[in-house]
């Protein structure tokens, strides 16, 4: 399991734009995202985020958590392979 936090000096609604929007997401994800395959298993815009993906050897999950924080957006992700 690897898991990281970063707070965003951005409101919940830009820092959800900033994960879905497919051009920001590579800047996030890297280029990885579309060669891995990614399947959206459950969305709450603003507040949640879950997928899977496998790059062929490898298959993971990953959960990200948006919270409000002091001075923007916290941003939890959980990447658990499987």
């Amino acid at each position: 399991m690897v898991a990281s936090e970063i707070v965003l000096p951005v409101d919940a609604q830009t820092a959800w734009e900033l994960l879905t929007d497919p051009g920001l997401r590579r800047e996030w994800l890297g280029e990885e995202w579309g060669e891995r395959g990614a399947i959206v298993e459950q969305e709450e815009p603003g507040d949640y985020l879950s997928w899977w993906w496998d790059d062929g050897a490898h298959g993971s999950r990953v959960e990200v958590i948006l919270t409000p924080a002091v001075g923007g957006t916290r941003i939890s992700v959980t990447e658990t392979s499987v």
